[in-house]
């Protein structure tokens, strides 16, 4: 087989992939979900990572994103997937210092404002309140914040712990680009994310 034709053979197993992981949500407005992705000690933190994979988690925003629905074309598919990009968590950095007395989140979501760019998310810095733990799906008008950081270093619309990727058989487009929706996209490493969070957790007094 050549490196050409490979290529193509995980894209499509890529693409199946991702059907098959949204066509279990098809149709469902569900909560936005998480799953805890790393953790690992910075100075005084303690961090853990979770994910909000918009493969599974864009149904909550747009029921109709349903990869088999042959009446959605893939145009209408790019601009709500865009759309959902643009106004949602996707990591959620926690950090917990020694004594486990003072909690910090750091979210990197998509912003709303910026649409002329690759690097379009923000860190969203907060504290639990009133014993109440801080609530990244919350909406805009409820979710309260000490601190927004823009631009993040970051940018992509494909990221590795997407459940697609996390197939044995996908790993090796973390990193490069494949066409998804009608856009050539790359698949962005987690540690790209990781090094441009831990720099600003490192600058927390």
């Amino acid at each position: 087989m050549t490196g050409s034709s490979k290529s193509n053979l995980i894209l499509l197993t890529f693409l199946a992939a991702l059907a098959l992981g949204c066509a279990g949500y098809a149709g469902a407005a569900t909560p936005v979900e998480s799953s805890l992705v790393d953790t690992f000690a910075a100075g005084r933190w303690r961090i853990e990572v979770r994910f909000c994979d918009p493969t599974t988690n864009i149904y909550s925003m747009y029921p109709q994103f349903d990869l088999q629905d042959s009446t959605v074309t893939t145009q209408g598919r790019s601009d709500m997937w865009a759309d959902y990009m643009h106004r949602s968590p996707l990591y959620l950095f926690t950090a917990i210092d020694d004594e486990g007395a003072s909690v910090r989140h750091f979210c990197m979501r998509g912003d709303p404002e910026v649409r002329d760019s690759a690097r379009y998310y923000k860190v969203e810095v907060a504290t639990d309140r009133d014993g109440a733990a801080f609530n990244p799906a919350a909406d805009d008008s409820v979710r309260i914040v000490d601190e927004t950081i823009r631009p993040f270093p970051v940018g992509g619309s494909l990221f590795e712990h997407m459940a697609a990727f996390q197939r044995p058989e996908n790993v090796p487009l973390i990193g490069n680009g494949v066409l998804f929706l009608g856009y050539y996209c790359r698949v962005t490493p987690y540690l790209e994310v990781k090094d441009a969070m831990l720099q600003i957790i490192e600058s927390t007094p």
